[in-house]
């Protein structure tokens, strides 16, 4: 990966796929995680050499990721441990920004006003990634409240069941476009006010494509 010199290469402790944050087995030494090595505790030394050794082009703090239904207690624990972690990434003026603790049980309904509370305090210059958010429908929130990267795992889990997503474009007439919506007639604003530099309205397209169809 570190050859491919025209792409953009991103480090995050947690793989959707293959390691999962596991808070049982978390300390105040380090994250703990399961992967097909069985479970390994990261320390924030460790890591961060790691991250020394990769040189990424974007890198994410390490975590101490909870799922939804934790006592008040733990939950407050790992706020503490996490704010720690990401003091020491923060002196060195991160270019982007990773949030954790999403798709781990969290009320579907609920989930746009937490990811609101984090954005609406994040630089809007910054780009923001997020873990967690895979399907369609959880990477329009994330889009709507300002998400700008997803470390999705929705095509690997389509292409598992043997499935493919298909986009005929050759067949669209781009001048005779009409995505106006029953219940948006007359609204002519923008789908995101949020939106920053960083977003691409190829990619809207396509994601409203997948979710129609």
């Amino acid at each position: 990966m570190l050859g491919l010199h025209e792409h953009f290469f991103v480090a995050a402790p947690r793989d959707s796929l293959e390691s999962l944050p596991e808070s049982d087995g978390t300390n105040k030494l380090g994250a703990s995680f399961e992967t097909p090595c069985g479970r390994r505790l990261i320390k924030p030394s460790a890591y961060v050499e790691k991250i020394a050794s990769l040189k990424p082009n974007l890198w994410a703090s390490i975590a101490d990721e909870v799922p939804a239904w934790v006592s008040g207690k733990r939950n407050k624990t790992s706020i503490d441990r996490t704010l720690r972690w990401l003091d020491e990434c923060l002196a060195l003026d991160p270019v982007c920004f990773w949030i954790g603790g999403f798709g781990l049980g969290e009320n579907v309904e609920e989930r746009p006003a937490l990811l609101n509370a984090v954005t609406d305090n994040l630089p809007e210059e910054k780009v923001r990634f997020i873990s967690g958010l895979s399907l369609p429908e959880e990477v329009l929130q994330g889009v709507a409240s300002g998400i700008d990267l997803f470390d999705s795992t929705y095509i690997y889990h389509l292409t598992l069941g043997g499935f493919a997503l298909i986009f005929p474009f050759e067949i669209l007439d781009h001048n005779n476009l009409d995505f106006q919506l029953d219940d948006t007639v007359g609204d002519r604003t923008k789908i995101n006010l949020r939106a920053t530099i960083y977003r691409c309205v190829i990619s809207v397209l396509l994601m409203y494509h997948t979710v129609v169809n």
